[in-house]
């Protein structure tokens, strides 16, 4: 390995990820975008919305696919949140 290859897992963050970026959680084997940072604890949420707090040493950089992955889901939650249930003549809903 040359010096200007980095090795890839969670010695990748050495800098804090900025907000936006997506990562995956490590211990808990999640991908997630972060959403704050606060020093080494980084703010993360899931495309459902579901946000906790880790450390960031605990993270490590998505890949290509994962973060394909992501945003799959999250286009996927962002449709199934604007669905609503069509109108139905059998219980009354019409006017």
């Amino acid at each position: 390995m040359s010096e200007h290859e980095k090795p890839t897992g969670a010695s990748d963050l050495r800098a804090v990820p900025p907000v936006g970026d997506v990562v995956v959680d490590v211990p808990r084997n999640h991908i997630v975008k972060v959403t704050a940072v606060n020093g080494d604890v980084l703010t993360v949420a899931r495309p459902s919305g579901l946000a906790w707090e880790t450390q960031r040493q605990d993270c490590r950089p998505a890949t290509a696919a994962e973060q394909r992955d992501f945003e799959i889901a999250s286009r996927t939650q962002a449709k199934s949140k604007s669905y609503t249930r069509p109108l139905s003549p059998l219980r009354g809903d019409r006017t």
